[in-house]
């Protein structure tokens, strides 16, 4: 079940009239990622975005799944999205095993750039 005001980009705004919908195959594989090495926050996280987690979920996967398709298995595992004004991500109450961050962010240009 696809959740409404999402698309493969993410969250429909006035920016986002993307007419793609979300994969359910990809969606499926991130479900499978949130399920293993996640779990949920009382308060939503903003210091990463569904963005940013959709890269994280990528490396661990092996293969592409977009910023909507991991947002809507987001929702299906329970989790709170809030849409991030201005843009088409969301924040999650979602905390990550901290060894995945730490992986993604030894072998990427997140932690080159100063952004963890």
């Amino acid at each position: 079940m696809i959740a409404p005001g999402i698309n493969l980009t993410g969250f429909i705004t006035h920016k986002n009239t993307d007419t793609r919908s979300c994969d359910e195959e990809a969606i499926k594989k991130c479900r499978e990622f949130i399920r293993e090495y996640c779990t949920t926050r009382k308060t939503i996280n903003r210091k990463f975005s569904s963005y940013f987690l959709k890269h994280v979920c990528e490396k661990v996967i092996g293969d592409y799944v977009s910023n909507g398709d991991f947002i809507q298995a987001a929702i299906l595992e329970g989790y709170r999205v809030e849409p991030i004004e201005d843009t088409f991500s969301g924040n999650i109450n979602i905390r990550v095993k901290r060894e995945v961050i730490d992986q993604y962010c030894a072998h990427s240009w997140v932690s080159s750039n100063g952004w963890y």
